[in-house]
């Protein structure tokens, strides 16, 4: 699991003024990538995260502050599904029913000052900065499904190509001893569960992603086949 701080926003509150619903792009850029590309989920996931990262930012990768991992912005990841608590439950720190400096309006200019009247045209609410889907009930978040999305989502080329080397090398010895079927609901179970605990445990405003929780579980799950198999 890979976590990194928000780098363009400090989500400055603003008085109340009208809610409005945005879904993200990303869902469109995902359906065309996938069907253009016959190529791994994780793989068509960064790359239309990339496509978002260009349009709203105009760069494919962070560039200010450096993301090392050679991926786009958390803000551009949060949209994209990581695991961000304000976005799944009520969080004290980050309270649903409040307006903050939109997302585009930080990247464009990292220094701003947010009694400046003219950020009170440029003010979102939780929903749109979440994007995704729209909250089923008004200013209530309920975006559990971030609790299974954080595990194809990667902050990068680097990031993704450690994921995929580690589930490689697990996951074609556990897969061939439990079967398919077994091997995913473990991966997906132990991913779910892990990002459960995080989603509690860790700071409420730093997103999450990735499927290191899913490899800790297979790496567990060869622990224990080897605890129990030791004399054969």
């Amino acid at each position: 699991r890979h976590g990194r701080k928000l780098s363009h926003v400090q989500f400055g509150k603003r008085p109340y003024l009208q809610d409005e619903y945005a879904s993200s792009a990303f869902t469109s850029y995902f359906d065309e990538s996938l069907k253009k590309q016959s190529i791994a989920p994780e793989s068509a996931i960064l790359f239309s995260e990339l496509l978002l990262s260009k349009q709203s930012s105009g760069e494919f990768f962070e560039l200010e502050p450096f993301n090392y991992m050679l991926g786009p912005s958390m803000e551009i990841m949060i949209q994209s599904g990581a695991r961000f608590p304000p976005c799944m439950r009520k969080v004290d720190s980050m309270p649903s029913d409040q307006r903050y400096i939109c997302l585009h309006t930080m990247t464009q200019n990292p220094v701003i000052d947010i009694t400046d009247p003219r950020l009170l045209n440029s003010t979102c609410s939780l929903s749109t900065i979440c994007g995704m889907t729209t909250f089923h009930q008004y200013r209530v978040p309920d975006q559990t499904y971030r609790l299974l999305s954080p595990l194809f989502i990667h902050t990068g080329l680097v990031h993704l190509s450690i994921n995929i080397a580690l589930l490689f090398m697990l996951g074609s010895r556990i897969e061939q001893k439990i079967n398919t079927l077994r091997f995913t609901l473990l991966f997906l179970g132990s991913g779910v569960f892990g990002h459960a605990l995080g989603a509690n445990l860790s700071p409420p405003t730093t997103p999450f992603l990735g499927c290191s929780s899913s490899l800790f579980g297979l790496m567990g799950f060869l622990y224990v086949d080897l605890i129990l198999n030791w004399k054969q």
